[in-house]
């Protein structure tokens, strides 16, 4: 009897001081095929959150390789001014940097010191300016590269389609599209705007239905 009773207490003991165990179940056990089953119902992670900008519009990317564009001209004579950073064109110029196409009968195109960067480009006689679905015409040109302005004189002529301004003075900005018609003694601004005529759908061309 009190051998079984120093056994019972020498088994409380142990039982006391180790710590808990757990049998580990092995790969072919109901329990562990069980635990496979619970990991793979729970559902992924959800992944870090992260803000990524969204991917440039297509009018921006152009305006960007627009002013990225190298500046090509052609003309009859070309003469070159270090001193004054000026480079002189004459006789059928014309000029193109990326979708901006400039025309006329004299140029002068002014850089910095680097000759990388266009700072300035005059246009005198017969000015022809195109630039996407838009047309400007008149006597004198002026191109600002830092602000990709134009100012436009001597009986300026702005079109886009149908749409008509004219003025003393124009004032268009290839960057924002935005456009200023400067009046003068003798000619004021005037605009003329045509509706947007819907597009008429082409012969045998499926018709949406008739709701009634």
């Amino acid at each position: 009897m009190e051998m079984t009773l120093r056994f019972l207490l020498t088994v409380f003991i142990i039982a006391a001081v180790t710590p808990h165990w757990a049998p580990t179940a092995s790969a072919k056990s109901p329990v562990a095929k069980q635990k496979k089953t619970a990991e793979a119902a729970k559902p992924d992670a959800p992944a870090e959150n992260k803000i990524e900008a969204a991917p440039p519009s297509a009018t921006a990317d152009e305006e960007q390789e627009d002013k990225k564009a190298p500046l090509n001209i052609t003309s009859q004579r070309m003469v070159s001014e270090k001193k004054s950073d000026k480079i002189s064109f004459y006789g059928s110029v014309v000029a193109i940097k990326g979708r901006l196409k400039v025309e006329a009968d004299e140029m002068r195109v002014f850089s910095d010191k680097t000759q990388e960067k266009l700072k300035e480009m005059e246009a005198i006689g017969s000015v022809r300016i195109t630039h996407k679905d838009k047309t400007a015409t008149g006597e004198k040109a002026v191109y600002y590269g830092d602000s990709q302005t134009v100012v436009l004189t001597g009986n300026p002529v702005l079109t886009q389609g149908k749409n008509i301004a004219t003025g003393e003075k124009v004032i268009y900005h290839f960057d924002k599209e935005d456009m200023e018609i400067v009046s003068g003694q003798n000619q004021p601004a005037t605009i003329t705007l045509y509706p947007k005529t819907e597009k008429t759908p082409a012969p045998g061309a499926s018709q949406p239905p008739v709701k009634r």
